[in-house]
C-alpha cells in the first residue's frame, strides 16, 4: 500500500500537478510579476544547509544593495585552552561548513540595516532575548593587517528595548561576541 501511495504522490492526477504549478515561483512570476513582491521577505525552507547558505548569501547581498550598504565579513578569533589558535588552524576553522561546525561558523556577513535575530538572552528588561528581532545599527570592529574584520560590538536596534545605556540612542542594544 505504501508504494502505491508514494507513486500517487510522485505522479499525481493532472489537477494536483496544475495546482502545484500555480505555487511554483517561476510560474507565479510569469503569470503575475506583481504578485512576486508579496514573497520578498518570505522564509525559504530547504533540506540542505549548503543550499540554505547559498540562498542566504544572495539575499544578504541583495538586501544590502537595496539599502546602499556594503556587506563585510566579520571573522571569529578562536582559542584552544585560552590560547589563540595558530594561523593555519584559524584558517581551517574559518573554512568549515555549517554542517560540520553546527552553524557556529567563523565568518559572519553583516551590514548596517541587516535584519538579525538575537539567539541568546542578553537583557530581559530590554527585550533583548532569544528570538527577538532587530536590525544592525552599527558595528565596532578591529581590522588586521590583511584587512580581515573582527567585530568588537554590534549595535542592534530592537524596537521597544528602551534606554539600554546612557550613551546610546533608545532601542539600541550592544551585542558583544562571546567565547564558547
Amino acid at each position: 500500500a505504501g508504494h502505491t501511495y508514494l507513486n500517487f504522490l510522485r505522479k499525481g492526477p493532472e489537477s494536483d500537478i496544475a495546482l502545484l504549478r500555480t505555487r511554483d515561483m517561476h510560474f507565479v512570476g510569469m503569470s503575475d510579476p506583481e504578485q512576486l513582491k508579496a514573497f520578498k521577505d518570505a522564509p525559504i525552507i530547504v533540506g540542505r544547509k549548503d543550499i540554505r547558505d547559498a540562498i542566504n548569501a544572495r539575499r544578504v547581498v541583495h538586501h544590502a544593495t537595496e539599502l546602499g550598504e556594503k556587506v563585510h565579513l566579520y571573522y571569529s578569533r578562536d582559542y584552544i585552552a585560552r590560547k589563540p589558535v595558530s594561523a593555519e588552524k584559524q584558517s581551517a576553522l574559518w573554512s568549515l561548513t555549517p554542517g560540520v561546525c553546527n552553524d557556529a561558523c567563523g565568518r559572519l556577513p553583516l551590514f548596517a540595516g541587516m535584519k538579525v535575530m538575537i539567539s541568546e538572552n542578553i537583557a530581559f528588561t530590554h527585550r533583548a532575548v532569544n528570538g527577538a528581532e532587530g536590525t544592525v545599527h552599527s558595528i565596532e570592529y578591529e581590522e588586521d593587517e590583511s584587512g580581515k574584520r573582527f567585530a568588537k560590538i554590534v549595535y542592534v536596534r530592537i524596537p521597544g528595548a528602551g534606554q539600554v545605556c546612557d550613551d546610546l540612542e533608545r532601542d539600541i542594544v550592544p551585542v558583544i561576541p562571546q567565547r564558547q
